[in-house]
């Protein structure tokens, strides 16, 4: 059994969800609540219109549920954010780096994060593509639109496997951040299911 490939691009998807990236907002009201709710004392007894109600005020476990999931969707971001490839951040495509006018120098200025160089793209190009003709094409900054989109993808193919461990590490923790997201989803459902059948 081979483990899956985990790549920057994929983790890229990740950090664009929007849900992803409003959960730190449980960071802070969480520690306020459980605070507040310190402070009050575990139970506290309501009259309302000659009614009398018994609150208990401890912190629901959803609530924690939401905070640690909160904390690790902020750390793989922040994992994220430190250590992904320019490249990958930047775009998810070919279409996109043209879309952007980008070109020759934005592909030199991705290279060293990468840890390649020219002679290393050249290369990895030769291996995918016999037909590659030397370096003196990808030296000019005059070239067809094929070419360049070659030596895109073959760059962006190695930022994508850079940093393995990072990749580990953030692949981790939103793996962790969406297994207490489930728990919580799970126990809502069984509540309500239970709740609506009585």
């Amino acid at each position: 059994m081979s483990i899956p490939r985990i790549l920057w691009s994929q983790l890229a998807k990740l950090n664009a969800i929007e849900f992803i990236n409003t959960m730190y907002v449980w960071i802070f009201i969480v520690p306020i609540l459980a605070k507040l709710l310190e402070n009050t004392g575990s139970e506290v007894r309501l009259t309302i219109f000659e009614y009398t109600f018994e609150a208990h005020l401890t912190l629901p476990f959803s609530w924690v549920a939401f905070y640690f999931s909160a904390l690790a969707f902020a750390a793989a971001n922040l994992v994220f954010q430190a250590r992904c490839p320019r490249i990958i951040k930047e775009q998810s495509n070919y279409s996109e780096f043209k879309r952007s006018n980008r070109g020759i120098e934005h592909l030199d200025s991705y290279l060293p994060e990468i840890g390649m160089n020219w002679e290393g793209l050249r290369q990895s190009l030769e291996r995918q593509d016999e037909y590659f003709s030397g370096v003196a094409e990808v030296e000019n900054p005059v070239m067809d639109d094929g070419l360049l989109r070659k030596q895109f993808w073959a760059a962006y193919a190695q930022g994508d496997a850079s940093r393995p461990v990072c990749k580990f590490v953030a692949f981790g923790l939103y793996t962790i951040g969406g297994v207490l997201i489930l728990i919580v989803l799970g126990q809502n459902t069984i509540f309500v299911t239970r709740y609506l059948l009585g």
